[in-house]
């Protein structure tokens, strides 16, 4: 797949904000409709069905050794390693509080650490946090079991553990190698320490190591980003993915201390995720959906050439059809059509992991009208055809009225000599063109839309 030759968006294009749609409705349109016992109905319903979905769960681990002035994920830095330990005392109590709610057959096929900083965990509050989810959930020998970590915390033969614990993936957070930019966002770490990290990992026998890059950080500039790419040719991870900077400094108050001067303006931003896609493309990756890219071999490249790619909170996933469970501060599960949310406190987490409580406090249930939407959003977030047509017989209306102001929106965004979309024989599926777009083209699908724009980020 070759980088379309674009011409210059409009500036009011590049300047649209939609979510990033790793669900539908999104995380801004849950409320406290929901709570604990919708949660519990859910799993045993699931449980219920002719042919349960296989599990992915996802662990939060909100502590952080220090304060990255770009993250927008719920975190908290401490180097309380007694408060760390009550906290995976916590985890590995609801993991079996849970377990407890599940018929004994359930498959897990994934799991996936994330943070926070997972690994700035203490070894042995780690260990015994993965003892519990072996016990109680026995992944399968196949299963995705990934961990994200900050490398500038590895030390010794951590890898080695990891990988004794049965984690097979690895998530690092580069960034930018650049010096000065890593001053700007207190992100800190020389690449020949990524590089060493990688290196232990590879010699430990991880099958998959991703790298996650950010474009439109302070004071980026395509040199900057040339030398990151360089090095991610010469480290070859399986798996990069490419996010774009959301600076909110009025929602997350780290970001306060990036001014707004040292951000590259829109058209800049576009350069340096194009140059991002141009480099991987060419160094011989594969383009996923919005922003990743992986290696022809890799499970992802595979189920994008299939079709078959899934998009959940944790990104794009192989595993489609999952119920995930969340565990954690402010983890998010999806059992069927309900969405729940853990509170954000680790006081009241602690709370109700004390009085055996599930401690959802806000979520979502689908209706019909959000699952077909669902099913065109995801679609064309993972750059899959969507089939208008098909839909329509499902849902028993007709696609044309139904949409119609959502695709004339859509050609109205772009010149009609390259639109973002194009519709043939009532498929629905984006241009190379339109690829860096996906947010805002799915973001015409979306009913809330409206009500949601003042609390996202531009969309490229």
């Amino acid at each position: 797949m070759s980088v379309a030759t674009i011409a210059p968006p409009p500036l009011e294009l590049l300047a649209m904000r939609a979510p990033r749609y790793t669900s539908y409705p999104t995380a801004l349109q849950f409320d406290e409709r929901i709570g604990p016992d919708d949660a519990v109905r859910a799993l045993r319903q699931s449980n219920d069905d002719w042919l349960p979905a296989p599990l992915s769960l996802y662990l939060h681990v909100p502590f952080c050794h220090s304060n990255c002035f770009y993250c927008g994920c719920h975190r908290k830095v401490t180097r309380n390693v007694e408060r760390m330990a009550a906290y995976a005392n916590d985890l590995a109590r609801e993991l079996g509080q849970r377990a407890a709610l599940l018929d004994a057959d359930r498959q897990t096929v994934q799991v996936h650490f994330g943070g926070g900083t997972p690994n700035h965990l203490p070894s042995a509050d780690l260990c015994r946090v993965m003892e519990t989810l072996h016990h109680h959930y026995a992944p399968d020998e196949q299963a995705d079991i990934s961990l994200e970590i900050d490398p500038r915390l590895v030390e010794g033969e951590e890898p080695a553990l990891w990988a004794s614990l049965g984690f097979n993936r690895i998530s690092i957070g580069v960034q930018d190698v650049d010096d000065r930019v890593q001053r700007l966002i207190n992100r800190v770490q020389p690449a020949e320490q990524v590089a060493r990290c990688v290196e232990q990992c590879r010699h430990t026998g991880f099958e998959s190591i991703n790298f996650d890059l950010i474009y439109g950080l302070p004071a980026q500039s395509m040199q900057s980003i040339d030398a990151t790419l360089d090095f991610v040719e010469q480290q070859r991870p399986e798996r990069v993915a490419a996010f774009g900077y959301a600076h909110l400094p009025d929602r997350l108050r780290a970001q306060r201390a990036i001014n707004r001067v040292w951000l590259p303006d829109a058209t800049a931003r576009l350069a340096l995720r194009n140059r991002i896609e141009q480099r991987l493309l060419a160094a011989g990756y594969v383009s996923i959906g919005l922003d990743h890219y992986a290696l022809p071999s890799d499970s992802l490249a595979r189920a994008h050439r299939e079709q078959s790619l899934h998009r959940n909170f944790q990104g794009y996933t192989t595993h489609a059809g999952c119920d995930v469970i969340g565990f954690g501060v402010s983890s998010i599960s999806r059992i069927g059509d309900t969405f729940a949310q853990h509170s954000k406190s680790i006081d009241d987490y602690h709370t109700a992991i004390d009085q055996g409580l599930w401690p959802v406090v806000r979520g979502y249930r689908q209706c019909d009208d959000d699952r077909l939407r669902e099913q065109i959003i995801m679609a064309l977030m993972c750059d899959r055809p969507v089939d208008l047509l098909a839909l329509g017989r499902q849902y028993g209306m007709d696609p044309n009225a139904r949409f119609e102001p959502a695709l004339e929106a859509i050609q109205s965004m772009a010149p009609r000599t390259q639109p973002l979309v194009v519709c043939e024989s009532g498929v629905l599926r984006a241009t190379p063109e339109g690829r860096p777009f996906l947010r805002l083209i799915a973001a015409q699908f979306d009913a809330f839309a409206s009500a949601q724009r003042g609390h996202t980020n531009v969309a490229v």
